[in-house]
């Protein structure tokens, strides 16, 4: 970075530039490119547990480990009967859809950033799947 008279700004631009650029080179939102930038699915799983699990109470040490023990419990269960997909399956509506869609889409206002990687306005992100 260029050096400046003003020592103080100098000095805040070195302190800047060691803790913030050198050190901590991705601490901004957009350095982890197409990348989740917010905890939804955390905070998802929050709202999921004390729904159905904490009812909302603070748990004594033994009631959070019962708890936390039939948590686990359901998890398993649950990832045992839906196993993990290893392939998507797309019906034949489905591509109808998105292609009926893309040719009512403005291609003059998308984005194209890479390989596979488009911005939709957010005025086009509202039109659904539906032909309506």
């Amino acid at each position: 970075m260029k050096r400046t008279a003003d020592k103080n700004l100098d000095a805040f631009r070195k302190y800047f530039e060691d803790q913030w650029l050198l050190s901590l080179p991705f601490w901004y939102e957009g350095s982890a490119n197409l990348s989740p930038s917010t905890n939804n699915g955390l905070e998802s799983l929050n709202r999921k547990i004390k729904q159905m699990y904490a009812l909302r109470n603070k748990l004594s040490l033994s009631s959070f480990l019962q708890t936390a023990e039939y948590m686990l419990y359901d998890c398993s269960l649950a990832s045992a009967n839906t196993p993990f997909a290893i392939q998507i399956e797309f019906t034949d509506d489905l591509a109808v859809r998105a292609y009926q869609w893309l040719q009512k889409l403005d291609r003059a206002k998308v984005l194209h950033l890479g390989a596979a990687s488009y911005v939709v306005p957010s005025s086009e992100q509202k039109m659904g799947t539906s032909l309506s």
